[in-house]
C-alpha cells in the first residue's frame, strides 16, 4: 500500500504487517451539528463526518455549522473531520462554502444524475479546483463516492469512479447508497464486487471506506470486506433513524461490537 495516506487513519498499516492479520477499520460518524459533534467524539470516534441528512446523503451542513464543529478539534486532535458538499450536478452551479476550517482533513461530493453526462468528469475536476480556491492550499483532501445503487440515481459505475478518482489524484474511495429505504450497500452490490475495489484501492494506494446503511448485523459481513473505514448514521441514531438525533450507546455499542468481531476474525 501507498505511504501516502498513512498519516490519517490509525487502522493503515503497510502490507507486510497486515499479512494474515484483519485490522479493525476505522469507524467514521456523521453527524449534523455541534450537539451530535460532541456526542460522537465523546465516544471514540476515528472519524468525524458533518453532513445534513435532510438534504440528501451527502447533504452540505450550513457554513456556521461547520465552523462551530471544526472548533471541536483542539479538544480532539487524533480526530479525522470531514464535511459532505451535497452532489456535484447541483453543487457545481452553488456558491463554495467560504473559507472551509483548516481543521477538515477531506472532503466528498455525491455523484447522482452523472451517469447520463459525458462531462460529469470534467465536471469533478472543476468543482475541485473552485473548492481549492476557498480554502488553504494543501489542507483538505478528497475522496470519490460511489454509489451502490447506481443504477436508481443515474450514478457512473463504481469501478468508472474508481478509475476516475486514480486519475485525478483523490485520496479514498468511499460506497455508500443514494436512498435511504433501509437497504444497505450489500443488497445492491455482491461481496466479490466490494472486495475488487478494496483491493484495487489499496493497489492505487487509495483508502477504502464502506457505508450505505451499514448496522451491527452487517459486521460479519463487513469483516470479509475488510474496509479501512467503515461509516455510519442511522445504526447509531435513535431507533436506527439516520434523521434522529445520534446515540452515545449507540455509538459506543457499535465500536465494542467491532472491536468483538476484529478480535475473533485474528484467533
Amino acid at each position: 500500500m501507498s505511504s501516502k495516506n498513512a498519516p490519517f487513519f490509525h487502522s493503515f498499516l503497510s502490507d507486510t504487517e497486515r499479512l494474515g492479520v484483519r485490522v479493525r477499520p476505522a469507524l467514521l460518524v456523521s453527524v449534523r451539528d455541534e450537539k451530535e459533534a460532541k456526542i460522537a467524539l465523546d465516544a471514540g470516534v476515528d472519524l468525524l463526518d458533518v453532513k445534513e441528512p435532510q438534504h440528501g446523503p451527502l447533504g452540505r451542513a450550513a457554513t456556521d455549522v461547520l465552523t462551530e464543529i471544526a472548533a471541536l478539534k483542539a479538544a480532539f486532535p487524533t480526530v479525522h473531520f470531514s464535511a459532505a458538499l451535497g452532489e456535484l450536478q447541483r453543487g457545481s452551479s452553488e456558491k463554495a462554502p467560504l473559507a472551509l476550517p483548516a481543521e477538515y482533513d477531506f472532503v466528498k461530493t455525491g455523484l447522482s444524475d452523472c451517469h447520463s453526462d459525458p462531462r460529469w468528469s470534467e465536471k469533478f475536476s472543476q468543482f475541485r479546483k473552485s473548492i481549492s480556491e476557498f480554502i488553504r492550499p494543501g489542507t483538505v483532501r478528497w475522496v470519490a463516492v460511489a454509489y451502490a445503487d447506481h443504477e436508481s440515481c443515474n450514478a457512473p459505475l463504481p469501478e468508472t469512479v474508481l478509475r476516475v478518482a486514480i486519475e485525478t489524484n483523490c485520496d479514498g474511495l468511499l460506497v455508500d447508497t443514494w436512498s435511504k429505504s433501509g437497504l444497505s450497500t450489500f443488497d445492491y452490490l455482491p461481496e466479490a464486487q466490494l472486495k475488487s475495489l478494496r483491493q484495487k484501492c489499496r493497489e492505487s494506494g487509495l483508502f477504502f471506506a464502506l457505508a450505505g446503511s451499514i448496522k451491527q448485523v452487517h459486521l460479519e459481513r463487513v469483516v470479509e470486506i475488510d474496509p479501512d473505514i467503515v461509516a455510519v448514521r442511522g445504526a447509531v441514531c435513535e431507533e436506527q433513524l439516520r434523521t434522529s438525533e445520534i446515540s452515545l450507546s449507540a455509538i459506543e455499542n457499535f465500536i465494542s461490537a467491532m472491536d468483538q468481531l476484529w478480535v475473533q476474525a485474528n484467533s
